[in-house]
């Protein structure tokens, strides 16, 4: 992923392979007595049971991309009949539109979402107004962080979703890296060599000595370790210690959120489920730059669909729309994408 035009240009950040996940206010679907679901069919009736506007409480903070991936979306192209489909071609898209219409439809929604699909998320459900929302696996730790003063609040992981009871689940395949250090071609040979020592250097994995020092510091000046052995900040640690230097670095992730009691278990349970279900996707390992045309259109189709989402245009409008995609933007972005996978053996 660091290669550019046939050259190595950069040092990757690995990240995780999926884009995001379902979230449950645990300590609420336990006072209601609900379970996890795990189709779209027990998604819509736990929904419609833990509903509860008079009580404050929606079932979706943000409802999308979930729906999207149990109906069994590609992440973005997919193999068809032996050429590129894009994922806004597919019925399972146009299904899925109809199924978040539905959800829409009963009120299942909080309103300040209704109202601004650009809402946060986050403090509906921190504030229990919602119980399920949408968000980045690695938003899990930081929402415990955010919210561990809040009595009884516990928020889990919901295991990717089928459409229906008996089918597979999916979920989609992320790049496996999105951010980069580059260094200038102009230094010197001394400076380069020495920038990729501090980046080797960074790059010490999770367990080590150098990884302490470049998330925490110096214990006994910036960090100390509780009796549960999590390390705790000092002042000077918070004025000093930031997360700036690991991300100089190539270094593989680690599940070690171990201050959050079952975090680490749970995250790998999940991840166990998860990783089989994930999208085959056609361009997987390689780098291929979006035509900006396309890139443009994206904003403009999701404004489309949440539009439909929210009854200000209906579903049927949706066929039109993709027409329209297809001949703006589409069928150049399929010769481009072709091309790609054709050249490399994925066609």
């Amino acid at each position: 992923m660091g290669v550019f035009g046939g050259k190595l240009l950069g040092i990757p950040w690995e990240r995780s392979p999926y884009t995001n996940a379902l979230f449950a206010r645990q300590d609420l679907l336990d006072q209601l007595g609900a379970a996890h679901p795990t189709n779209l069919d027990e998604l819509l009736a736990i929904a419609e049971e833990v509903n509860d506007p008079s009580a404050n409480r929606w079932a979706f903070a943000s409802l999308d991309q979930t729906v999207q991936e149990a109906m069994g979306v590609p992440t973005l192209w997919k193999i068809e009949d032996g050429r590129l489909v894009h994922k806004f071609e597919t019925q399972a898209f146009a299904d899925a539109i109809e199924f978040t219409r539905q959800v829409f439809d009963k009120g299942l929604v909080h309103p300040d979402y209704v109202a601004d699909r650009n809402t946060n998320a986050k403090e509906l459900v921190g504030s229990g107004q919602a119980v399920f929302y949408e968000d980045g696996v690695g938003a899990w730790h930081e929402m415990f962080q955010t919210y561990r003063g809040v009595a009884g609040f516990d928020l889990q992981i919901v295991n990717p979703l089928a459409r229906e009871a008996g089918a597979d689940a999916t979920i989609w395949r992320d790049d496996p890296a999105g951010m980069f250090t580059f260094i200038k071609k102009d230094l010197t040979e001394e400076r380069i060599q020495e920038c990729l020592r501090v980046a080797n250097w960074c790059s010490t994995p999770f367990g080590t000595v150098e990884y302490d020092l470049v998330s925490d510091g110096v214990e006994g000046v910036h960090f100390t370790v509780d009796a549960e052995g999590v390390p705790q900040r000092t002042e000077l640690g918070q004025t000093e210690v930031a997360p700036t230097y690991m991300f100089l670095s190539g270094r593989a992730n680690a599940n070690n959120k171990f201050q959050y009691p079952g975090m680490v278990e749970r995250l790998h349970e999940w991840e166990t489920v998860a990783a089989p279900a994930l999208d085959d996707s056609p361009f997987q390992g390689l780098r291929v730059e979006m035509p900006s045309d396309l890139s443009a259109e994206n904003e403009p189709m999701k404004d489309a669909h949440h539009e439909i989402y929210r009854g200000q245009r209906e579903v049927a409008e949706w066929a039109t729309i993709v027409d329209d995609w297809r001949a703006k933007v589409g069928d150049s972005a399929r010769e481009y994408y072709t091309k790609v996978a054709e050249d490399n053996d994925r066609l």
